[in-house]
């Protein structure tokens, strides 16, 4: 990092694990406050998942800011980014859809999201909290067979959670509005949006 600063390399990104307290605190103070070019990071989990994550969408947020070709991700990570936003294009077109996101319940991290009138950021790491109380509820009463969806319902909406079963550890959120949607078709186009998911 001394070394980074002192020859004034122009971009500079360091990834912590999340138990790296104190290497963070001291990178961090070896940082000056106006330096814009340096980024310190600590993960919210260990899992391979969460850093690939995280790197694709650091390299995408450089590529935006540097134009450099370098950056561009290759053809499959491409082809993921393309299948995430066609998945979300999918869960938009359902009747009443408001709001639509992938997530990771491991890492509580937004893959891929769609809509407004909700923050997914937000939503996501809430409804992981949900989707972790029930499964260890699951596991405390012996329940063996996995989870399909999780309903709540509002006033004026509902909330949809669906596991994905072919990517465990994500999820598939959904937003919908009572009097437009139809839930039990929106139920049967997140089971066609999650069969095409290549994560």
């Amino acid at each position: 990092m001394q070394r980074a600063l002192r020859e004034q390399v122009e971009c500079v990104r360091v990834f912590l694990m999340p138990s790296a307290l104190i290497e963070e605190i001291t990178l961090k103070g070896m940082v000056p406050k106006d330096h814009e070019a340096a980024h310190i990071y600590r993960l919210p989990d260990s899992s391979p998942e969460t850093l690939w994550f995280v790197l694709i969408e650091e390299i995408h947020k450089l590529s935006s800011l540097y134009g450099v070709a370098s950056l561009q991700l290759d053809p499959r990570e491409n082809n993921m980014s393309m299948n995430l936003n066609q998945s979300m294009e999918a869960a938009m077109s359902i009747d009443g859809a408001l709001a639509a996101a992938l997530v990771d319940y491991r890492s509580g991290m937004c893959l891929a999201q769609a809509g407004s009138g909700v923050n997914l950021d937000l939503a996501a790491a809430g409804n992981t909290q949900v989707v972790r109380a029930k499964l260890q509820t699951m596991e405390s009463l012996g329940l063996r067979k996995g989870i399909e969806d999780i309903l709540i319902t509002l006033g004026d909406q509902y909330h949809l959670i669906r596991l994905v079963p072919n990517n465990v550890g994500l999820f598939l959120y959904l937003v919908l509005d009572k009097a437009k949607g139809n839930l039990a078709l929106a139920r049967y186009k997140l089971t066609d949006i999650e069969r095409s998911l290549k994560v």
